[in-house]
C-alpha cells in the first residue's frame, strides 16, 4: 500500500519504506507469476497534483492519468524559456490514457490536455509580449524524451477559446533548436468572436471596433523558437469580415 508521505512495500507482514512524497496514497501490487504490476495512486508532489491508475507488464504499460495544475517550470526536459516562448508561469492539465511501449521510447496519449498562462514575444504577432495565452487539445499524440519531441495527428485544438481543426502538429527540442510545425484549419467563425478572443496586445490599435461576417483559414506554420525571424507562417484566408 501507499500511505500519505511515503510508498511502502508490504513484505511478509512488515512495511519497508521505498520513496517519500508529499500527500500520496493508494495501492501498489505485483503479480510475479503473470509478470504484471498494478498501481492506483493519488496525491500531490508539490508541483504535480495527480491521480494515476496503471497496469501492465514488461512489454506494455497503460495508465489512466488526471493531472491538473502542473507547474511546467518544475519539469525537465521542458524548457522554461526560449527566445520567443516563455512557459515559466505556465500551468498544464492532462486527463487521458497513456500507453507506453517498454521496448521503445515513445509514449502515446489519448484524451484532453491544456496549457495556459504562457507568453510569446514575437514581433509578427505584436509589438510587445503576448501574455496569458491558453491552448486546449483533444485527440491523440505521441511523444518521446531523447530528444524531447511531440507529434499530434488529427485533433481538435482551441486557442484562447477559438477552435481549430489540426491535421498535423509537431514539437521537437534539440540542442540547437526548439522547432514547432502546425498545419490546420480555422472553420468559418464569427469575426467579432475572433477579434474578442485575440490578446489585447494584438488588437490594442483596433480597440472599440466591432465586426460582422465570418472568416475561415488554412494555416501552415514552421517556427524555431530560438530563431523566430526565420519562421514560415502561411495563411489561405477566406475573409468575409466587415
Amino acid at each position: 500500500q501507499i500511505y500519505g508521505g511515503e510508498i511502502v512495500f508490504n513484505e511478509e507482514g512488515s512495511d519497508r519504506p521505498l520513496w517519500e512524497f508529499e500527500k500520496v496514497s493508494g495501492t501498489f501490487a505485483v503479480d510475479p507469476a503473470a509478470k504484471s504490476v498494478a498501481v492506483e495512486v493519488f496525491g500531490d508532489m508539490g508541483f504535480l497534483p495527480f491521480s494515476l491508475n496503471l497496469h501492465g507488464g514488461p512489454d506494455r504499460i497503460e495508465a489512466v492519468v488526471d493531472m491538473p495544475q502542473i507547474a511546467l517550470k518544475a519539469l525537465q526536459p521542458v524548457p522554461a524559456e526560449e527566445d520567443a516562448l516563455d512557459i515559466s508561469l505556465a500551468r498544464a492539465d492532462v486527463d487521458g490514457t497513456l500507453t507506453m511501449d517498454m521496448k521503445g521510447d515513445t509514449v502515446r496519449f489519448e484524451g484532453k490536455a491544456g496549457l495556459r498562462d504562457f507568453s510569446v514575444d514575437y514581433y509578427r504577432l505584436a509589438g510587445e509580449p503576448v501574455e496569458g495565452l491558453a491552448v486546449a487539445f483533444s485527440g491523440t499524440a505521441e511523444f518521446s524524451f531523447a530528444p524531447f519531441s511531440l507529434n499530434v495527428g488529427a485533433s481538435e485544438v482551441s486557442v484562447d477559446g477559438v477552435p481549430f481543426a489540426v491535421t498535423a502538429m509537431s514539437f521537437v527540442r534539440e540542442p540547437a533548436s526548439t522547432r514547432a510545425v502546425i498545419k490546420g484549419k480555422l472553420p468559418a467563425t464569427d469575426c467579432q468572436t475572433l477579434f474578442s478572443a485575440l490578446p489585447f496586445a494584438m488588437r490594442s490599435n483596433l480597440a472599440g471596433f466591432r465586426f460582422g461576417g465570418v472568416l475561415s483559414a488554412d494555416v501552415d506554420v514552421v517556427v524555431d523558437f530560438r530563431s523566430p525571424d526565420d519562421a514560415v507562417i502561411e495563411f489561405d484566408v477566406q475573409n468575409q469580415c466587415e
